[in-house]
């Protein structure tokens, strides 16, 4: 160890030079200096780290417990559509049953009951509708086949929908991508049946017109 102002050679220990009374040991504030400061920021980033961890799951949490009184909506495929809706009605499961049908048949559904529009709300009236019918669910009912007669002109849209006298919104029109008729074949209570549906796709999802 050497002293810095006069280059002489003192003891490690030194805290003043012997020989020009220069001061070699740093003071107590200057030892310390701003060291304090990194483990201060460390533990700030460490609570942003944390805050923000707790807030995205608290996010995910009210959207998970948001969505899951939801019933879903739509399917991917004409086929899993027309499936789920032939299965549903026979047996009497009236959650699968909504989540075929398109929002504005939701809205019209719930509409005539001068209540709420809202998926759970159908729900509820499809049970109820499903209780007065009084009809045994058949839990074998099978689809044998779909087929997909013609993809209708959009030109005849309004003439469908007004056959199930549904009247849209332009904004509900608009929103309307596609639309099918589809023939469905299906095994209930032993006996082969064929109806035919007619299903629409928005936003890339299909649906069901009950």
């Amino acid at each position: 160890m050497f002293c810095p102002n006069c280059n002489r050679p003192l003891d490690t220990d030194s805290i003043f030079c012997t020989h020009c009374g220069t001061r070699v040991a740093p003071t107590n504030h200057n030892a310390q200096g701003s060291a304090p400061a990194a483990p201060t920021a460390r533990k700030q980033n460490k609570n942003f780290l944390l805050f923000g961890i707790l807030g995205a799951v608290l996010v995910a949490i009210i959207l998970l417990v948001s969505n899951s009184g939801s019933p879903r909506a739509g399917y991917a495929s004409i086929e899993d559509a027309a499936e789920t809706f032939i299965i549903a009605v026979h047996t009497n499961n009236a959650e699968d049953c909504v989540s075929c049908w398109p929002d504005f048949f939701v809205r019209v559904y719930c509409n005539y009951r001068a209540t709420n529009v809202s998926r759970n709300n159908a729900v509820k009236f499809s049970k109820a509708y499903f209780d007065y019918l009084d009809e045994e669910p058949n839990l074998d009912c099978r689809v044998t086949n779909i087929e997909v007669c013609e993809y209708v002109p959009r030109s005849n849209y309004y003439t469908i929908l007004r056959m199930y006298d549904l009247y849209l919104t332009d904004a509900e029109f608009d929103s309307l991508d596609d639309m099918a008729k589809v023939r469905v074949s299906y095994i209930t209570n032993g006996s082969r049946e064929t109806t035919t549906l007619y299903c629409v796709s928005i936003d890339n999802r299909w649906y069901v017109i009950p």
